[in-house]
């Protein structure tokens, strides 16, 4: 069976959406591969992956001694809360180099399209909801 001749016009108008597919399954690899971790010489050390899942809480050894019960519940809240901030704010600036990337791809055309602002929102929503 012969192969359907290319219409050049058709392969041109979907040349920046491929692009920008591209770009998109290169934003999820990364975004799956990313762990926010408060510094090593902290003393509560937390790690957190691309969903918000703790994937590592370690208490320096003998914290738990020099702290009340209360104080070491507040340290660990405020390091979970502090990396949780970081996680947001690297997811958001990986998310921003997808933006970036998208809008010089696109045609002005295209990002003047209603499709293109439902995009953009429904990508920005999940980021400023989990910051709140």
């Amino acid at each position: 069976m012969a192969t359907p001749p290319i219409n050049p016009a058709a392969e041109a108008a979907l040349a920046p959406l491929n692009t920008m597919l591209d770009a998109i399954y290169a934003w999820d690899e990364e975004t799956d591969a990313f762990l926010s971790s408060t510094s090593d010489d902290e003393d509560i050390i937390v790690v957190h992956d691309s969903r918000g899942r703790l994937l590592d809480l370690d208490v320096r050894e003998g914290l738990q001694q020099e702290l009340t019960i209360s104080e070491l519940n507040d340290r660990i809240s405020d390091a979970l809360a502090q990396n949780a901030r970081r996680a947001a704010e690297g997811l958001d600036a990986i998310s921003q180099k997808l933006f970036d990337e998208c809008a010089k791809i696109a045609s002005p055309a295209l990002l003047q399209h209603p499709v293109a602002n439902q995009l953009a929102q429904a990508l920005h929503s999940p980021n400023t909801q989990r910051r709140q």
